[in-house]
């Protein structure tokens, strides 16, 4: 398995495990693909899942009252904590495509919220460690979120990212749980998940040792390095 391919995949389960539906996205020019986005989730307000007996990681800020919309986009290795530069560098056309993909907009509001979306996806903004940004909309929340697989948390003057030890703490709490639940069974056929998740599935419920870190993951399915 190609790294890239299992961090998205690592990236895909944490969100859905917090309540997300998940896709991705190729955003089409004339003659190629202008971009590609790597993870697009969506959460309702309302979503609850009481019988898992674990809430939502309070690590992403999910808004209590709004349709979240999270833009992702994983980074591994030493790649630049940062959207790649068809969504950030002043590309109105893309984000607005991705915008009309969404659907939740009419064609006015679409061209508001893409420009203030290619504003918010600037490096150039004040990036903090606390807050994701965060563009709202009526009720909906757009957030363009980061992964970070293979580094620490964020410290002062980084953009909050999501980094690998809260997205492999998170998926651990989730699929090993320290006491049984009522209502909420632990075993089952792995793929039940389906064919993306399957095998990260089996890999956490077999693990022995404790969550472990990032590295542990690459060696038990001997990923291969992406070309940089």
């Amino acid at each position: 398995m190609k790294l890239s391919a299992l961090q998205e995949k690592l990236a895909r389960l944490y969100l859905r495990l917090n309540g997300y539906f998940l896709s991705g996205q190729v955003v089409h020019a004339s003659m190629h693909i202008a971009t590609e986005l790597d993870v697009l989730g969506v959460r309702f307000p309302f979503h609850r899942q009481p019988e898992r007996e674990i809430l939502s990681s309070e690590y992403l800020q999910i808004p209590a009252d709004k349709v979240d919309v999270i833009i992702g986009e994983v980074k591994g290795r030493s790649a630049a904590v940062q959207f790649n530069a068809a969504l950030r560098e002043n590309k109105t056309e893309s984000v607005e495509k991705l915008v009309n993909w969404f659907g939740m907009f009419d064609a006015n509001d679409a061209i508001e919220v893409s420009r203030d979306l290619v504003a918010l996806l600037k490096t150039s903004n004040t990036n903090s460690p606390e807050n994701f940004k965060q563009l709202i909309k009526n009720e909906f929340s757009i957030r363009p979120i980061l992964f970070a697989i293979d580094r620490p948390a964020p410290t002062k003057n980084h953009v909050k990212y999501v980094h690998g030890q809260e997205i492999l703490d998170y998926i651990w709490k989730c699929l090993r749980p320290d006491e049984s639940r009522i209502d909420c069974s632990v075993t089952y056929n792995y793929e039940a998940w389906g064919e993306e998740f399957a095998d990260l599935v089996k890999y956490f419920k077999g693990k022995t040792g404790g969550v472990g870190t990032a590295g542990d993951l690459y060696e038990y399915f001997s990923v291969s390095h992406d070309k940089e």
